[in-house]
């Protein structure tokens, strides 16, 4: 895993624990839009969580994204519930694992 080199080895950790804390809000948001049937604020809250997630590396999780995204794009919401389920699953693995590897280095650090 690359870390913050040197010059700032606490920059991985710090990303980490960021997206961490901002993702379940951009999830509640997927939800919310989902349930109140707004296709705009479903682009815009999956839009946002995929550029997160991709800088996290994430990717199996930034495609959920774009795929929801894109369903807000045309203002059809009919697929768009299982790809939530989707994403809940698919946070809580990439959660756990940059938590555990975040973990790691601490305790190798």
């Amino acid at each position: 895993m690359i870390w913050g080199g040197d010059d700032d080895p606490d920059f991985f950790p710090n990303l980490v624990a960021q997206f961490l804390e901002e993702a379940p809000r951009r999830l509640a948001d997927i939800r919310t839009a989902l349930r109140r049937a707004q296709a705009v604020e479903l682009r815009r809250a999956a839009h946002g969580l995929k550029g997160s997630c991709n800088n996290m590396g994430a990717t199996r999780l930034a495609r959920v994204c774009l795929q929801l995204q894109r369903c807000g794009d045309a203002g059809d919401l009919t697929g768009a519930e299982p790809l939530v389920a989707l994403l809940d699953a698919e946070f809580e693995t990439v959660g756990a694992l940059l938590t555990a590897e975040t973990m790691s280095h601490e305790k190798e650090g």
